[in-house]
């Protein structure tokens, strides 16, 4: 799709999704807000993660003074605001498990917008790879239980927290540890729905590692990593975002799918794109490029191949040029260059991309 329809559907779907009635004078949304260009509804994710953080945004539709407004919570063990709102923004932390109430005040002190939000302590961690989950995979194809990465490379995966299996939202909680010379760091995506990913590279060859998730001192998950040279690799495929109901201009995905001799998925693998045999060009150098965007228009046809040592699956799509991309870029952290043909932006498709399939599992999820 394009990415103002895009924009336009996810909000519809997080605002569905949230039970929002009619317009408000005056709204909150947090930064799982996926109505970019607004006006906002009210938009509130709770249940939160305890010991996350993130922004909420305070919004006047109907052109009302803002000056002297803040946002405040009943309850501090359990929900802590910044001081003041900055520009409509205010900073919160999820402190600990219980319930509060927001509350927008106007200068006078009166209540203008209000509402009842939960924090949570997660008991478990979901772990998701995302080229599957751009495509339209469901979240148990996507889930990862152990991953084996191309040693020199590096695989980033989606966090998910869930208690007594309602997810969970928020980020900025979650702490990893390496075991066996895993490298692991956490990183949180700022554009659109903001989550946690665990970028991972891999011990060196002949050895494993695990990787521990551990939210307040306490390990949720392990994910256990395999180094593995690139010859492991017995197969690759290329999967490809369903054109049931695309139109033309609607910006689609497709992956590159490594696979070992035992059907398990092989992450951290470089791909390069060719066009009806010429190849795209790309800006990555420390991330795999696993990812390439077109612009649908069913009046078209070409060839887009993905070439990984001896292989080079190919897919026919309808559209003209594209974007290469990589899974290990998220959100703002998607930032650089990329290589392009053709007028798709992938680093603004893929933003978008993810906060609409994350949009699209929460209910499915819960």
């Amino acid at each position: 799709m394009t990415w103002l329809r895009l924009a336009s559907l996810a909000s519809l779907a997080a605002l569905a999704l949230a039970g929002c009635g009619a317009s408000q004078p005056v709204t909150m949304a947090d930064s799982f807000d996926l109505d970019l260009f607004g006006p906002h509804q009210d938009d509130l994710h709770s249940p939160y993660v305890a010991g996350s953080q993130f922004n909420i945004t305070v919004s006047s539709t109907s052109n009302q003074d803002e000056t002297g407004w803040t946002l405040t919570s009943s309850d501090r063990q359990v929900l802590q605001v910044s001081a003041g709102l900055l520009e409509g923004i205010a900073g919160v932390v999820c402190a600990g498990a219980g319930t509060a109430t927001l509350r927008v005040l106007d200068a006078k002190g009166n209540v203008l917008d209000s509402h009842a939000v939960t924090v949570a302590i997660p008991d478990r961690v979901g772990i998701y790879a995302e080229g599957p989950l751009l495509t339209g995979a469901s979240d148990q194809t996507a889930l990862v239980t152990q991953a084996s990465v191309v040693t020199g490379g590096e695989a980033t995966f989606l966090v998910r927290y869930f208690a007594q299996g309602t997810e969970l939202y928020g980020s900025g909680a979650l702490s990893v540890t390496g075991t066996g010379g895993v490298t692991a760091t956490t990183t949180s995506a700022s554009f659109a729905a903001a989550r946690d990913f665990l970028q991972v590279s891999p011990a060196p060859m002949g050895a494993s590692g695990t990787v521990s998730l551990v939210i307040d001192d306490t390990v949720l998950g392990e994910l256990p990593i395999t180094a593995v040279e690139p010859s492991s690799v017995t197969l690759v495929t290329i999967l490809s975002q369903a054109t049931d109901s695309a139109q033309k201009g609607d910006s689609l995905a497709l992956y590159a799918h490594a696979i070992d001799a035992t059907s398990s998925d092989v992450y951290g693998a470089s791909f390069d794109w060719r066009i009806d045999g010429q190849v795209q060009p790309s800006a990555y150098y420390d991330a795999p490029v696993d990812l390439f965007f077109y612009s649908y228009d069913s009046s078209i046809s070409e060839n887009v191949a993905a070439t990984y040592e001896t292989f080079a699956p190919y897919a026919v799509v309808h559209g003209q040029g594209g974007s290469v991309a990589s899974t290990g870029f998220i959100g703002c952290a998607l930032g650089g260059a990329l290589g392009t043909s053709g007028t798709s932006s992938s680093f603004l498709v893929l933003g978008l991309a993810i906060a609409g399939a994350f949009a699209a599992r929460r209910k499915r999820s819960r």
